[in-house]
């Protein structure tokens, strides 16, 4: 029989002789540090993977790690056999991609890092739920900690703490396709006397959560305001991105979450 990795007689907690793997950990912090945490969850993504072929769902995931490779190098590529790929090299985030969850987060919490997430949030919110997959996100503020390596073929890169908690409760109890700042992080922002970042990516805003409406601060969905014409684009955008690869837009649940974001950028992009 297996031996359990640890019983609970009690209140004391026994932990088994069975030894943690010595892993090689080539990068990892060693206590918890305070880091701006950005946290994604994509929509319709277990029906998106039943419904559709591998060539159908390669194709895809591999738009979405385009996107992301261009957001977090801020464009900046390099030729490779004629071909252009994102230049990774340089860029001062972490980057962490499971299924349908995306989390990026900072080496500390100087002002110029969190400029750094804001810009590539406000890039990357765009084009998923604009042009590639409809996906709620957050900003926070929390510790983490991080084990990574490799020991032959088993390896490990695990991001944990009570901020990476606190981010996937706040991101998934939204009722839209958006992503807003938490107010932990706007605390900080108006301390630091940066007004100019809230002015130029973020709208408050009436957020949809599944208990009720709360005002947050939300990354804009477009720069400008937008005339009739672009705004019918906008909002026929929210319709394809939800509907693409065959996800099912039928059920109460997704509409109601379509006709959330739509009420977002009728209320927040139009020149009227």
């Amino acid at each position: 029989t297996q031996t359990p990795i640890s019983t609970t007689q009690g209140n004391e907690i026994k932990s088994s002789n069975v030894a943690t793997s010595p892993v090689v950990v080539s990068r990892g912090y060693q206590k918890m540090k305070e880091v701006y945490i950005a946290y994604f969850d994509f929509m319709g993504f277990s029906n998106f993977i039943e419904n559709n072929e591998n060539k159908i769902i390669t194709r895809r995931i591999g738009n979405i790690l385009s996107d992301l490779e261009r957001c977090l190098s801020k464009n900046n590529r390099y030729e490779n056999d004629w071909k252009l790929y994102a230049d990774l090299s340089n860029i001062k985030l972490n980057c962490l991609n499971i299924s349908d969850t995306i989390l990026v987060w900072t080496n500390d919490c100087e002002l110029v890092s969190l400029n750094n997430l804001i810009e590539f949030v406000y890039e990357f919110n765009i084009s998923q739920n604009q042009y590639n997959f409809p996906l709620r996100g957050v900003v926070v503020k929390g510790e983490v900690n991080l084990i990574s390596g490799v020991d032959n073929s088993y390896s490990v890169q695990c991001l944990y703490g009570k901020g990476v908690v606190y981010a996937h409760k706040r991101a998934e109890s939204q009722n839209w396709a958006g992503t807003f700042v938490d107010e932990l992080v706007i605390k900080d922002l108006k301390l630091k006397d940066n007004s100019s970042i809230i002015n130029n990516f973020f709208t408050e805003y009436n957020v949809p959560f599944k208990n009720g409406y709360k005002k947050e601060f939300v990354f804009k969905i477009s720069e400008n305001k937008l005339d009739k014409n672009q705004l019918l684009s906008k909002l026929e955008n929210v319709d394809i991105v939800f509907s693409f690869d065959n996800k099912q837009i039928n059920t109460i649940d997704v509409k109601t979450k379509i006709e959330n974001t739509k009420r977002f950028i009728l209320e927040t992009c139009s020149k009227n």
